[in-house]
């Protein structure tokens, strides 16, 4: 509500979306060092599994599972992490997250632009978790 008591549609400024970016940057960088130490070999195949379906729905141009298999993958990795203060931290912040990326795909182009970011499409990164090769 606002100062009128009218109800109002929050709109994020440039600022806020900055804001929260940020500080999941911040705290998903942390969350993915952790990840890399302590994900078992069935945690990675579920990253896979994630992984594909994102790849999938891309293919399909449907945002709305683009982004459900979005936040799938960002909350995997806050639970493989295993720190509890850390995935209250992003649950304080997930309703805004998810928001943003609601905005942040609209447009027909958001699904290709996403996926031509990670070359080679959605395989599995040259990166080890726990010591195993993750591909």
């Amino acid at each position: 509500m606002d100062e009128n008591s009218q109800l109002t549609v929050y709109k994020p400024t440039l600022k806020d979306v900055r804001d929260i970016y940020g500080c999941r940057i911040a705290l998903e960088s942390a969350a993915v060092a952790l990840a890399a130490e302590r994900a078992t070999e069935a945690q990675i195949e579920e990253l896979k599994i994630i992984l594909a379906g994102t790849e999938a729905a891309i293919e399909k141009n449907d945002k709305e599972e683009i982004v459900k298999w979005n936040t799938q993958f960002h909350l995997k990795i806050i639970l493989i992490s295993d720190n509890e203060r850390l995935k209250i931290l992003v649950d304080e912040l997930h309703s805004l997250i998810y928001y943003y990326r609601l905005l942040n795909i609209e447009g027909d182009e958001r699904g290709t632009m996403f996926k031509g970011t990670y070359p080679g499409g959605f395989k599995t990164p040259d990166i080890s978790f726990g010591g195993k090769r993750g591909d």
